[in-house]
């Protein structure tokens, strides 16, 4: 059984039930939510250690969500995949994106999710490990010359 605990930010109920039986099948930790105002109510109330994140929600949008999560929940933007069908060109341009992990294509190649998220929770593992304390090098005396 994974250890991660992952939000899924998914209006699409296709897509949503697409997603919560593979990461159920990979052994995942999960909360669904299948619309931004959702979302927000998860993220204010439980950790996660990634989120998967539609762009293109009916309510409150995922570029919505995430400038809350970088106001509010800034560690979470870095743990966050985007998942969107949304025109390559409407994305380019967006400084909204910044700090994501990731921003995948719609439709999901379901290999590179899992890869994704696999990469997600070994950087944030990364991030828990305490900093390593590493001691100065002793420098060695000047001998004298007589």
């Amino acid at each position: 059984m994974s250890d991660t605990n992952i939000l899924v930010v998914e209006d699409d109920g296709p897509i949503r039930d697409l997603l919560e039986a593979v990461l159920h099948r990979a052994g995942h930790t999960f909360a669904m939510a299948h619309d931004g105002r959702s979302a927000l109510e998860h993220l204010r109330s439980a950790a996660f250690d990634v989120v998967l994140l539609d762009l293109l929600l009916p309510d409150v949008t995922g570029f919505d969500i995430l400038r809350e999560m970088k106001t509010t929940l800034a560690p979470m933007v870095r743990r966050t995949i985007v998942m969107t069908a949304a025109a390559e060109t409407s994305l380019r341009n967006s400084d909204e994106l910044d700090g994501t992990w990731r921003v995948l294509r719609k439709p999901l190649d379901i290999e590179d999710l899992l890869n994704e998220i696999d990469a997600c929770r070994a950087q944030r593992r990364r991030d828990r490990q305490p900093p390593v304390r590493v001691e100065p090098v002793a420098t060695a005396q000047r001998q004298r010359t007589p």
